[in-house]
């Protein structure tokens, strides 16, 4: 199983990066003209909390290396950039869905990295514990 953990990781990471947008899309459908500034936070969140989650140690890291790739897929992403049809300001190029994107996973990478500290610091005070003699 070592040797498949980081594959299945990076297959779990590309399903989620497709896989939530088009849901969160599928389901704004009919209620909203203009998606990306809901879909890409969305995201961004589902791939920095699958990248905290999937690790048993090293969560921050590779929340990091999670909310990396997810930060150059989304500015890879011509509709980002964009305000869309249906919108007064049409063809115009807007940084709005990338901003709420990048601040939506910085947000949670930064609890990620919070939270990892903490289990950090309670395993090193169990291992404290155990190694003072008794009174």
């Amino acid at each position: 199983m070592k040797y498949f953990k980081w594959p299945l990781y990076a297959i779990g990471l590309l399903v989620t990066m497709i896989a939530t947008p088009s849901i969160v899309s599928f389901m704004l459908k009919g209620f909203l003209c203009w998606k990306e500034p809901i879909a890409g936070p969305v995201t961004a969140i589902a791939v920095v909390l699958y990248s905290y989650l999937l690790a048993s140690n090293n969560n921050a890291m590779l929340s990091v290396i999670g909310f990396t790739l997810g930060a150059l897929l989304a500015n890879a992403i011509p509709d980002m950039h964009w305000y869309p049809e249906c919108h007064e300001l049409a063809y115009q190029r807007t940084y709005i869905p990338l901003a709420f994107t990048y601040a939506a996973g910085f947000v949670v990478l930064a609890y990620c990295i919070y939270l990892s500290k903490i289990k950090h610091n309670k395993s090193l005070n169990q291992i404290g514990a155990k190694d003072t003699p008794p009174d």
